[in-house]
């Protein structure tokens, strides 16, 4: 054929689906995304997917079909082609003003999460960010977070981006919300809108097929929308996805559709709150906990698994290589983030999950605040080394998780390798008691004064559970109080974070300790991180803070016996020693020195302890005078420092 009389493919003729193209092309979409097409619907696939023919430069329907089949990277585009995504700002307004109503009524304790099932371009998302941030205004300054999923990963895309037609954003938008929310383009891109950077942080964009139905979000959601999707499923599809709906909702929360849409109030078994608002029937509120608290009976034999989470190949080797020095540990599985894990998790469980603070999508945080709940697994946190890491990493500790490690350098993969198994032993001998979110507001602040005993110093040593379990004591002291210092088993980096947080929650003075700082009533003294802590004598005979380089001692560095041991030579009967939950036996010999020079000692008991190491061992030496709950501490103290002298 000459070039004069080659036609271009786009000048040909496209033959209009036949039925028998149309069913299997039909069965494919509803296989990928539940969409069920009637026989009215030829016509769109024609239309939409005839582009793809042409830009494939296929010539007829049975070649596209085999191209589906191969399950390549077409089914994406196949799927964008054949979902609809037109939307709009503040549609169905009545459900804004439902949202708003019910906050009133109900001021939020504490973040509030959303979920936009279909997302399309993102307008409905960004529309509930501008509410919610004019609520939090309005109520307790509550703070808030959405996630945006769509199966269209072109549509995402765009929501992603947040940039809109300047016109239709003014059609749509009240003028005081674009001004408070929208930045206006300039240029060649001056008919466009952008949203501001503060309210595209509230939101995540997140490719997900709510038909995927072994695919659960890592989260619990107050509200999830789902409106104007459902009338694309028939009645079994339905179904499954309301029932999934429902195991996402938090306790009371509520799953809004579209007007038009109606879910079925009996057969769904869903109690109708307003128009196409619904929750769950009451009896359906389902355990958080997917596990017994019982403690099941140890298998000797069997390895500890452990689920590394990570979005990070690097760290996913290095985390799989420690694990696996070991004979008595598994690597149960390597997710890149929280929906792989869940994923892995469908049927089994590991004994230990490592998670990475931050990833994208759903970070650490947000997913431990629904694992620890739901699974009541022991989590250690792995953590980079910067203030942003170094504040969640103690906000994990609050919120269930055991502990954390720092991530590692090269020159110190060994060290790491010996450190995190340690941590994963400890973990997994951990009750799930003891595995649970942990209030450190204090009850009350206690005044008591402290009559006498003006010269008595007291030292405390803990680790695992100790971030924690120090915060609960001293928010429970009073301004007026003898000096404490205490060593904390922590990384180097962390220790001025802890000390700041801690003097964030109680009325004494917390601080890293500095060398040669004097030790002062009503003051607190943190070990630095990688230092030994000792309390010594200046020339003139005054109390200060003794901070040196060393070797570890116990394996740690700071060692709690390296803070007692000087207590006892430099304070004797005028000392009081305790020790807290932690794993090993740092503290236990120091402790024992303090008492046989004279000092008063308490140990943490196993029941208030999330790991029974350092206490045990210091009873077992006979160190300690009382073994006290951790509730008891303040008030034990208060006795002894109040004693007849």
């Amino acid at each position: 054929m000459s070039l004069a009389k080659k036609k271009s493919w786009s000048a040909y003729e496209l033959p209009p689906i036949d039925k028998n193209h149309f069913d299997k092309i039909s069965k494919v979409l509803k296989e990928r995304t539940g969409i069920t097409l009637g026989a009215s619907k030829d016509s769109l696939i024609s239309a939409r997917l005839g582009k793809r023919l042409r830009a494939l430069n296929l010539q007829n329907w049975s070649q596209y079909y085999e191209l589906l089949l191969r399950k390549g990277e077409e089914l994406e585009h196949f799927v964008n082609a054949l979902t609809t995504n037109k939307t709009e700002f503040f549609r169905e307004k009545e459900h804004f003003t439902f949202i708003e109503n019910h906050l009133i009524k109900n001021p939020p304790r504490g973040p509030v999460s959303i979920w936009v099932v279909a997302s399309s371009t993102g307008q409905e998302a960004y529309s509930l960010a501008m509410c919610m941030a004019e609520l939090s205004e309005k109520l307790n300054g509550f703070d808030f977070r959405i996630l945006a999923s769509d199966i269209d990963t072109e549509a995402l895309e765009t929501g992603a981006t947040g940039v809109y037609n300047a016109e239709l954003v003014e059609q749509e938008v009240p003028s005081h919300l674009i001004k408070k929310y929208f930045l206006r383009g300039t240029g060649r891109n001056a008919g466009f809108y952008r949203i501001s950077p503060d309210l595209a942080a509230k939101i995540k964009f997140r490719k997900h097929n709510i038909c995927d139905f072994d695919l659960s979000i890592p989260m619990s959601f107050n509200y999830i929308f789902v409106r104007n999707i459902l009338i694309y499923f028939d009645e079994q599809t339905i179904r499954k996805v309301i029932s999934k709906l429902k195991k996402q909702l938090s306790n009371n929360g509520f799953i809004i559709s579209g007007l038009c849409e109606n879910l079925g109030v009996t057969k769904n078994r869903l109690t109708k709150a307003s128009q196409s608002v619904y929750q769950a029937a009451p009896s359906l509120i389902r355990s958080t906990a997917i596990n017994p608290i019982s403690e099941p009976v140890a298998d000797p034999n069997k390895k500890i698994s452990v689920l590394i989470v990570d979005d990070s190949k690097v760290i996913q080797k290095t985390l799989v290589k420690a694990i696996e020095e070991d004979p008595k540990m598994k690597v149960f599985g390597v997710a890149n983030d929280p929906l792989e894990a869940e994923k892995l998790m469908a049927h089994s469980e590991p004994d230990v999950i490592t998670l990475d603070i931050n990833m994208p999508n759903v970070s650490g945080i947000e997913y431990l605040e629904t694992l620890i709940p739901k699974r009541k697994l022991p989590v250690i946190m792995v953590s980079a080394a910067n203030n942003e890491d170094g504040l969640l990493s103690l906000k994990s500790l609050e919120l269930g998780a055991i502990d954390f490690i720092q991530k590692p350098e090269l020159k110190s993969f060994a060290d790491f390798s010996t450190i995190l198994r340690d941590k994963i032993s400890s973990a997994h001998k951990i009750k799930k008691s003891m595995i649970q979110k942990m209030s450190v507001a204090s009850s009350h602040i206690n005044n008591v004064e402290i009559k006498g005993r003006k010269k008595t110093i007291i030292a405390i040593g803990t680790s695992t559970g100790g971030t924690v379990a120090l915060a609960k004591v001293l928010s429970r002291l009073p301004k007026s109080f003898p000096p404490i210092l205490i060593v904390q088993h922590i990384p180097s980096y962390f220790s001025q974070l802890l000390a700041n947080r801690l003097n964030q929650s109680c009325l004494l003075e917390v601080a890293e300790a500095k060398h040669g700082a004097p030790i002062e009533w009503g003051h607190v003294y943190i070990a630095p991180g990688g230092k030994h802590l000792k309390i010594a004598r200046n020339k003139d005979h005054q109390l200060v803070a003794h901070v040196t380089e060393g070797e570890p001692v116990n394996r740690h560095i700071p060692s709690a016996d390296v803070l007692f041991e000087s207590m006892a030579k430099v304070i004797g009967k005028d000392s009081v020693g305790i020790i807290l939950t932690g794993m090993g036996k740092d503290g236990a010999k120091g402790l024992l020195s303090m008492k046989q020079a004279g000092s008063y000692n308490f140990a943490q008991d196993e029941h208030s302890s999330v790991v029974f190491g350092m206490p045990k061992e210091a009873i077992r030496l006979g160190a300690a005078d009382e073994v006290i709950s951790l509730d008891e501490v303040p008030e034990k103290l208060y006795k002894h420092l109040n004693r007849s002298s």
